[in-house]
Parts: C-alpha cells; structure tokens; sequence
C-alpha cells in the first residue's frame, strides 16, 4: 500500500493524522480499530515524509502566490508564507529551544 492510498484509508476510518516534527499526533473521536493503529504503526515512517512534503509543497505554493501575484519579494512572500503554514510559530519555538540546548551544552555551537 502507498504512503497516500494508507493515509487515505487512515482518514477514512475517521482519524486524523497530523504532522509534529518527526512524529504523528493522530486523533480520532472513537478508538481507532486495530487494523488501523496497525496501520499507522506500520506506515508511519512513509506517512511522515509524505505529510513533510505536503508541508513543504504547501509552503511553496503559497510563497509563489505571494510573490508572483502579491507583488512581494521572495523574502516577504516566504515569510507571509510561514505564518500561514504554522501560525502559531511552533517552527520557530522548537529552533529556539534547540539552539539554546545547544549553547548550553556548547556556548561556541552556533559560531
């Protein structure tokens, strides 16, 4: 089964999988079947690049409309870009923290 067909089957089953760094966060109103947690275990490797590109691909889209329609520079369109993408900053957070962990570990990590 593809990466698209199971994420496919995945929401039809009415769950919902969303993309959190490397991991998934599924959420569903009732539990989930068996075939179906077996499904997303077994997938979930696939399921996660597939929904990373989705995100990018995404991204993407919504910067060249940004540029090419809105008149904006590539950099303003990018950024217009992120915050609708991940409007709560998440992205950016998770950056954040990680670089702090590293100058703590590390003070000269980032130069």
């Amino acid at each position: 089964m593809t990466p698209a067909t199971a994420l496919q089957t995945i929401r039809a089953a009415g769950v919902s999988v969303l993309l959190d760094g490397a991991d998934l966060i599924v959420k569903a109103t009732t539990r989930p079947s068996a075939e179906i947690v077996a499904l997303i275990r077994e997938s979930k490797p696939a399921l996660v690049e597939l929904l990373r590109q989705d995100v990018i691909d995404a991204f993407e889209e919504r910067a060249a409309i940004a540029e090419f329609d809105g008149g904006l520079t590539r950099a303003e369109a990018e950024a217009l870009a992120r915050l609708e993408i991940d409007p709560e900053g998440e992205v950016m957070r998770q950056r954040y923290a990680a670089a702090l962990a590293a100058i703590e570990n590390d003070p000269f990590a980032l130069l």
